[in-house]
């Protein structure tokens, strides 16, 4: 049977990797988001996913504690003077990796067609959702309809 033992020390490599893993993750799926939108992903992106990467690290490492302070060195005590030296670098190290995303977005986007394909496939997915949009109204009026005329020929 194979059987883990975790130490405090791989708890701050662990919050050190998580942090660039999740921020990386998050700012790409910002991005995509921005993209099929059809809008350059904008460097709020890199600021917020960065942000949660490092929350989530934090949490990875303290649980519940994360919200408490003065209740983190009881976590790690072995390792709670490597910590703060392990927590600039991971910083860092996830400010690079997003604004690495990010820009790699912001170029595709701008290489990916010009302006005047831009504005025509904007043009197109405008007309395709207002499309759907006049059925789905057209069919929730119906339905409501027939919801107050059923009730209305159902009341006493």
């Amino acid at each position: 049977m194979l059987s883990l033992k975790v130490t405090p020390s791989d708890t701050v490599l662990f919050g050190f990797l998580l942090a660039p893993v999740v921020a990386g993750f998050v700012a790409g799926g910002l991005c995509r988001l921005s993209v099929l939108r059809d809008r350059e992903p904008p460097w709020s992106h890199a600021i917020l996913a960065a942000s949660l990467g490092m929350f989530s690290s934090l949490w990875g490492m303290f649980g519940d504690d994360v919200f408490r302070p003065a209740l983190w060195p009881g976590r790690i005590p072995q390792e709670w003077d490597s910590f703060p030296i392990a927590l600039p670098p991971s910083i860092a190290l996830t400010a690079v990796v997003v604004m690495l995303v990010v820009a790699v977005f912001r170029d595709r986007f701008k290489k990916h067609l010009s302006s005047e394909k831009r504005r025509i496939v904007r043009h197109h997915r405008h007309q395709r959702s207002w499309r759907r949009a006049r059925w789905f109204h057209l069919v929730t009026s119906s339905i409501l309809l027939s919801f107050f005329a059923t009730c209305l020929m159902c009341s006493p």
